[in-house]
């Protein structure tokens, strides 16, 4: 996962992937890195808890003419979409809402725009 533990989402995944048979767990030198440079940037921008789950953060054929559907695992995507919406259940029926961590401090300018627009929303 991206920005694994940006908030409290990556031990949701975690606990998700133990019931489900997948291993979550940061990247020790991707993770955080790819926060920014993934598709839930533009979320995460504006504040919204955001990841981008995958299974590997850089392959030779990445957006290439050779990324083909032919070299997708379609038994561990089918795994990891399990894990995912097991994830999603466990936020779903918890009585918290999803939060960055302030402690993190790649997360600080996704938590202030957390902050500003649920400042905005109580107006």
């Amino acid at each position: 996962m991206t920005g694994f533990d940006y908030f409290d989402m990556g031990e949701v995944f975690r606990r998700a992937g133990e019931q489900t048979g997948v291993t979550g767990f940061k990247h020790p030198k991707n993770s955080d890195p790819y926060v920014g440079a993934s598709d839930n940037q533009a979320l995460a921008a504006q504040g919204v808890p955001a990841h981008t789950v995958c299974v590997t953060f850089q392959y030779p054929d990445y957006h290439g003419a050779a990324d083909t559907w032919q070299k997708v695992d379609y038994e561990n995507m089918a795994l990891t979409v399990r894990m995912i919406g097991t994830g999603l259940l466990i936020v779903a029926q918890g009585e918290n809402v999803p939060r960055w961590d302030p402690a993190v401090k790649g997360a600080s300018r996704y938590l202030e725009a957390w902050k500003k627009r649920h400042d905005t929303v109580k107006r």
